[in-house]
């Protein structure tokens, strides 16, 4: 049978007891503004079941929220290239592909790479006489359109994440293993091996700020794989969805501003930098880069378009979004686009081509250049070819 224990007499209270409880507060207070700021417990990477926290709250949902709307748009989108450009690696397919196959190294003859998918572990061997060398393989960069690229994190000073790229990337056009880009012997990429290259937890934070939606909670300078959301979603241009979706879902008529880019509302200049973010602006190349003959120029997009007449006379009628529908796969057929052009080139005089006026644009004047041995892109400096790649 159980005693029932006494009261505890109440104590008055004395100066040091109110300082400790003052000093409490104080220390609640600032780190539950801390922890708010930070996005609190509702900033996690996707929640299809709920809405955002009000107007004004950056919160990230899932793509799937989105399609409860704009099911067409949310379609395109899931079988588009940006939907895959970051995946962890054992759920890439190409993790299927790769799985016990060896390949030789394309350089060193007596080095071999093998692969291996076991449950949620996806990772490479490198032999080399009578050594040998295991990677794990933590990230698949690309949709394999053009590559994939394989990476590993490491841990960096101060608990940052540097990034590890891997020796050999999967090329998609090919279908062959070979080295990455900026790994070859004639490289001067600084910190490359046997296994691959290193780098910092800058150069990380800026490589899967362009193929993530969101690389932390604390914003995209910083990386943290446990809030990380991957793959360009719809909030990556659009921006985080939770206060759009609380307007929507409240019946508010304005819901649409709270959407950072909204159809039709921008100039082309903003949807360019928008774009350029991660397919490179003209502001971001180094001085001198921009000329005719640059080859690298054609694997940034924006940079090239903007040099064009095209562009530059539009009157900022045309960006990237004239050709390119911004939730679909970008599309082969070169009809589709010859189109654009000639709703403005079509039968005026002046820009009347001796070669066609009605067809084969594209072919002549954004020609598809290989930038990348094995990997062609369009270069969208429109132009008389005769100069340049």
């Amino acid at each position: 049978m159980s005693t029932a224990q006494p009261a505890t007499p109440r104590s008055r209270s004395t100066p040091r007891d109110v300082a400790l409880v003052v000093g409490l507060a104080l220390v609640f207070g600032v780190g539950l503004f801390l922890w708010l700021r930070s996005g609190g417990p509702d900033a996690s990477p996707t929640r299809p079941n709920g809405p955002g926290m009000g107007v004004g709250v950056a919160v990230h949902i899932a793509d799937q929220v989105c399609a409860e709307c704009h099911p067409g748009e949310a379609a395109l989108h899931a079988r588009s290239g940006h939907s895959q450009t970051l995946r962890p690696a054992y759920l890439a397919p190409i993790a299927k592909q790769l799985d016990g196959k060896t390949f030789p190294d394309p350089d060193e003859p007596d080095a071999t790479w093998t692969y291996r998918l076991v449950d949620d572990r996806f990772e490479v061997e490198r032999r080399e006489e009578d050594r040998t060398w295991r990677l794990p393989i933590d990230y698949a960069f690309g949709s394999d359109h053009h590559a994939t690229t394989f990476v590993t994190l490491q841990h960096g000073p101060g608990g940052a994440h540097a990034l590890f790229e891997h020796r050999l990337t999967h090329f998609g056009s090919t279908k062959r293993m070979g080295l990455t880009p900026g790994q070859e012997a004639t490289s001067k990429l600084p910190a490359r091996g046997p296994l691959g290259r290193q780098g910092d937890p800058v150069e990380a934070s800026h490589c899967f700020a362009c193929h993530a939606t969101r690389t932390s909670p604390r914003g995209r300078r910083d990386l943290d794989p446990a809030g990380l959301v991957p793959s360009i979603s719809c909030e990556s241009c659009h921006g985080p969805g939770g206060a759009h979706v609380d307007a929507a879902r409240a019946g508010a008529r304005d819901h649409a501003v709270t959407l950072e880019l909204r159809p039709g509302r921008h100039k082309a200049e903003t949807q360019m930098r928008v774009c350029g973010t991660c397919h490179r602006h003209p502001d971001m190349s180094p001085t001198g880069a921009i000329r005719p003959d640059n080859i690298d120029i054609v694997r940034f997009q924006p940079v090239g378009l903007m040099q064009s007449k095209c562009y530059q006379e539009s009157a900022g009628a045309l960006s990237c979004v004239t050709c390119h529908d911004p939730h679909a796969r970008t599309s082969a057929e070169m009809t589709t686009y010859e189109q654009a052009c000639l709703k403005c080139h079509g039968g005026t005089v002046q820009s009347t081509c001796r070669v066609s006026t009605r067809e084969g644009c594209v072919k002549c004047h954004m020609p598809a250049v290989e930038a990348i041995p094995g990997t062609f892109f369009t270069d969208h400096w429109v132009r008389k070819r005769g100069a340049g790649p």
